[in-house]
């Protein structure tokens, strides 16, 4: 369930950067969709956005621009950033 624990298979984005012109959050949703089509649809993806280590003043706003939700934040203030497979909408610019 959303929010909840993680059930099933589990993908992680372990790490993300975007150093070009384009919008953050397509490249995730290509990274999503290029990852899917090789390995198949995870039941849920996941990440973590140190607020200490970007330049934004919304940190994680690409990926909820990108679809995904925050799930809520680490004991080390880490947020939390899921999607659920098949949960995915068109990417917002």
């Amino acid at each position: 369930p959303r929010g909840g624990p993680r059930q099933g298979k589990v993908f992680v984005c372990q790490l993300f950067r975007n150093e070009g012109d384009q919008l953050a959050s397509q490249i995730i949703g290509e990274a999503v969709a290029l990852t899917e089509a090789a390995w198949g649809a995870p039941d849920q993806w996941q990440t973590w956005v140190n607020p200490a280590r970007v330049r934004s003043r919304n940190p994680g706003y690409c990926f909820l621009k990108a679809g995904w939700y925050r799930a809520g934040q680490t004991g080390a203030g880490l947020i939390a950033l899921r999607l659920e497979s098949g949960a995915k909408e068109e990417v917002e610019p």
